[in-house]
């Protein structure tokens, strides 16, 4: 027994200097690599959702809408078919209370070539509708997906899925809209993976002091947005609708070949890391279980957290607040601030472009006040909480004092900037309180706190009958205003830095064969 002992222990010992001597150290780091590809991941993600929203404009004829918003707009991010509704000049010029409808999108001019298909305003909205109910469909059970396959590949695989229907909508849509809706809804399922894979990525490679400014990658989506505004409107000026797919498509396929082949789940695996920089993660981390140590989730646990509840009802006060931005305020633009914008996509892009310049200062920030020990790290959860929900609900307060698009455009780049501190707030106490399940924690919380998007059109359909009544879109500003600040009470009486005991509680054995030789073995 003995020597069987140390001829184990001579075999694992050459092992692991094998695998020390196959590693290829690189000049730059494993984790700013993680953080770049993160990055444009969110990016093209983002690029992915926004595509056909702005192709429609070129591919398919735009009705006049008279109605309120429906279920295509309540869908996360402002861009859906209603934003691209073309609004009459009898609808102009009448004097009678003005029902809700989203203004054009703001891109480049397009050719005033005719639409290749004669689709409805009906038909339109179900391609929207049919992404954003597959995400949030997703968004619940992509826990599942994360602790079968792993928080890399499931995010890689994913969006690999997302980027192979663009590529097909250019050859299916000539046959039948039916065939696009398919293709959108499967997107929109492939993408609710996203969000919580990442989150279970950073639990495992990015010790407690970096992830703050490494949680700015997911401000990526800010970029993409900003591009999608800026430059798919040109590129289909000159190349077609057909190209707007392929390009966003191509670059989706390129960024997960990089993802895949570069990504791990753990650092132990990566064959490029050095000693050193294995050494510190492995240092730093903390509360992680070994890779080869099966857990199971605690879904009961997480459900019946106060910090879980306290965080999920903070961030659904944040999205019911960007979403009065995103949806309602080119809304407000036209109607009551009187300005045009749907000549300028320059004019929409920036203020997302200038918000996510800022996002790895501020995320830094935190992490030096935590480092430096000026705040506690619940004390910058708190801080950065406060700033992106509370704050951006007051600056709503000052929109009905915009006189102009300038004044209105700036103050949207500040509400932008002070929401992109949500990275270093309450959207990090997931990683503090369950690292290891982290992913899965999210994908709960996802389910409560995206309904905003959902509930928030609903609720102005009732608040705001006249579009041009400065009254009741100060009514509205209010009520998001008191919500953000009501949400955030949870969280300040909850928020916590501390692992919770479920991050650790339950173990699960390998297969039922391994119980029988150690049936000492708890369950």
């Amino acid at each position: 027994m003995l020597i069987k002992s140390n001829l184990r222990s001579d075999k694992e010992s050459r092992s692991a200097d094998t695998k020390s001597q196959s590693r290829k150290p690189q000049k730059m780091q494993v984790r700013v690599k993680l953080y770049i590809l993160s990055f444009a991941g969110f990016m093209v993600n983002y690029m992915l959702r926004t595509d056909l929203n702005i192709a429609l404009l070129a591919m398919a004829r735009q009705d006049v809408v008279k109605s309120a918003p429906n279920l295509s707009s309540i869908l996360p991010q402002n861009l859906s078919v209603q934003n691209i509704s073309v609004i009459s000049s009898a609808n102009r010029t009448s004097t009678a209370p003005k029902p809700i409808s989203l203004p054009p999108i703001t891109i480049p001019p397009i050719p005033q070539e005719p639409p290749e298909f004669n689709w409805t305003t009906r038909q339109q909205n179900n391609l929207q509708t049919g992404f954003y109910l597959s995400y949030f469909i997703c968004s619940g059970i992509s826990g599942v997906f994360i602790s079968r396959f792993g928080p890399t590949k499931t995010f890689g695989y994913g969006q690999f899925i997302c980027g192979i229907g663009s590529l097909l909508i250019p050859v299916l849509a000539s046959n039948n809209s039916i065939y696009v809706l398919i293709l959108r809804s499967a997107q929109g399922f492939a993408e609710g993976v996203t969000w919580p894979a990442f989150y279970g990525i950073v639990g495992r490679w990015i010790p407690p002091l970096e992830r703050n400014r490494f949680l700015s990658a997911t401000y990526g989506y800010f970029m993409g947005v900003g591009l999608s505004y800026i430059v798919l409107g040109y590129v289909i000026s000159f190349f077609g609708w057909r190209s707007v797919f392929y390009l966003t498509g191509t670059l989706n396929t390129i960024w997960c070949i990089c993802w895949l082949w570069n990504v791990y789940d753990d650092p132990e695996d990566h064959p490029s890391i050095t000693e050193a920089e294995l050494k510190l993660i492995q240092s730093k981390r903390q509360n992680v279980a070994p890779k080869d140590e099966k857990l199971q989730t605690p879904w009961r646990d997480i459900l019946l957290s106060p910090i879980f509840w306290s965080i999920s009802i903070s961030n659904f006060g944040r999205f019911w607040i960007m979403s009065v931005i995103f949806l309602y305020s080119p809304l407000y633009l036209k109607n009551i601030v009187q300005i045009q914008i749907d000549k300028n996509g320059v004019f929409s892009g920036i203020p997302y472009m200038i918000a996510c310049a800022f996002s790895l200062p501020s995320s830094c920030l935190a992490d030096y006040m935590i480092k430096q020990r000026y705040m506690a790290t619940v004390g910058v959860r708190l801080l950065f909480t406060f700033l992106s929900q509370v704050g951006t609900g007051l600056l709503l307060l000052l929109v009905v004092f915009t006189k102009s698009a300038f004044e209105f455009s700036i103050l949207c780049t500040v509400v932008l900037i002070l929401f992109s501190f949500s990275s270093s707030g309450s959207a990090a106490s997931i990683v503090d309180i369950a690292p290891n399940f982290a992913g899965p924690t999210l994908a709960v919380g996802q389910l409560i706190y995206m309904s905003a998007n959902f509930i928030c059109p609903v609720l102005v359909n009732f608040m705001i009958v006249d579009v041009t009544n400065p009254k009741q879109w100060l009514n509205l500003f209010q009520l998001s205003t008191a919500i953000g600040i009501f949400t955030f009470i949870p969280y300040f009486f909850y928020a916590t830095d501390k692992v919770q005991y479920w991050n650790e509680k339950k173990l699960t054995p390998m297969n039922k064969s391994e119980l029988q030789r150690k049936p000492t073995i708890s369950v």
